[in-house]
């Protein structure tokens, strides 16, 4: 019913679900529920706008003063102590155990001694709405996805091999002559690397591993 006022409020989806930090097509499948559970239409949908229809009018009038009771009591609650507290479940790649991040992490439980977290360490990839994860740390490119995400920070990669293999190989002048050396493959990525030169040029190399791995030391 909350969604609901947010929409109707908001006058779309997309506005409703900004505010309320969830993702849109989670803002849709609740007021369709909403829907079939009571059984009748509460919104018109259009390309453009969204209108109630009359049984929605009737139904926000009483949502509408149950929301803003709720939000009073809330906003009082909250008066009394704005420490966090509650339950975090986060997930982070394996090789983050040991780094600024899990650093930041520990002076977190530190500073917030109410708040109960829960870490997956794992270089899986993990569905973050099955598994009811609240927070998912990830390295590399984003897919496509209704999920809302932040950019927290940079690391540099560096291709690198045992000396005592490099010796019974010529040294490489170009990526090419990469092509033919074993490689250990990482499961979590594919199984191409683009390398860039200086000038801008742009060159594939296929991976040649006999080795995979689903996880990377520290």
């Amino acid at each position: 019913m909350a969604i609901f006022a947010k929409v109707v409020a908001g006058g779309s989806f997309r506005i409703a679900a900004k505010e309320l930090g969830i993702a849109p097509s989670r803002v849709s499948h609740s007021v369709s529920d909403l829907e079939q559970f009571l059984g009748v239409t509460l919104l018109h949908r259009t390309t453009r706008k969204l209108s109630l229809t009359p049984e929605g009018e009737k139904f926000y009038a009483h949502v509408e003063n149950i929301t803003k009771h709720a939000e009073a009591g809330l906003n009082e609650i909250n008066s009394v102590g704005d420490e966090p507290i509650g339950s975090l479940k986060i997930s982070l790649p394996a090789f983050l155990a040991s780094s600024e991040i899990s650093a930041a992490i520990a002076e977190f439980v530190q500073t917030y001694p109410k708040v109960n977290l829960s870490l997956n360490y794992t270089d899986q990839v993990i569905n973050i709405m099955d598994e009811g994860l609240d927070l998912s740390i990830r390295v590399g490119w984003l897919e496509d996805s209704s999920l809302m995400a932040r950019k927290i920070g940079e690391s540099k990669r560096f291709l690198v091999a045992s000396s005592k293999y490099a010796s019974k190989h010529q040294p490489p002048t170009h990526p090419n002559d990469l092509k033919q050396w074993d490689w250990f493959h990482f499961s979590m990525r594919g199984s191409t690397v683009d390398f860039t030169s200086p000038n801008g040029e742009v060159v594939c190399i296929c991976e040649k591993s006999r080795v995979n791995v689903n996880s990377v030391p520290s």
